[in-house]
């Protein structure tokens, strides 16, 4: 704990080598999160990237009272939150195949072909 405030205090003055040594102390807990929230593997990544470039440029309002660990899974958890309201605002385009194969068809097919042809020479014989 008192070791991660010296990692905050020395990134803050622009230590780089400071603020690496958090990312590589919590990459594993924020991907853990990220892939829980997300679902799939490629999400977490860049949800878990995002996270440390929000951390780094938000570095200053961390509130040194606070757990580290609790705020900088808050930051994640919160940009997975922002990532699933987008991905349930986007719509499904009717011209995918998964969309377009449940949807009944608008073209005759054969046997429907076939009846009506059927049905049309029994009203001509009648």
């Amino acid at each position: 704990m008192e070791q991660e405030g010296q990692w905050v205090q020395a990134a803050l003055d622009g230590d780089q080598r400071a603020f690496t040594r958090l990312v590589d102390a919590y990459k594993v807990p924020v991907y853990n999160i990220c892939f829980r929230m997300l679902g799939n593997q490629a999400d977490a990544e860049d949800a878990a990237q995002e996270t440390f470039v929000r951390i780094y440029t938000r570095l200053r309002s961390y509130d040194p009272q606070q757990k580290l660990s609790s705020w900088i899974l808050a930051v994640a958890s919160h940009y997975c939150i922002d990532r699933l309201r987008r991905r349930r605002g986007q719509w499904i385009s009717l011209d995918e195949e998964p969309v377009a194969a449940t949807l009944p068809s608008q073209n005759r097919g054969p046997e429907e072909m076939a009846l009506r042809g059927e049905s049309r020479d029994e009203v001509q014989r009648l």
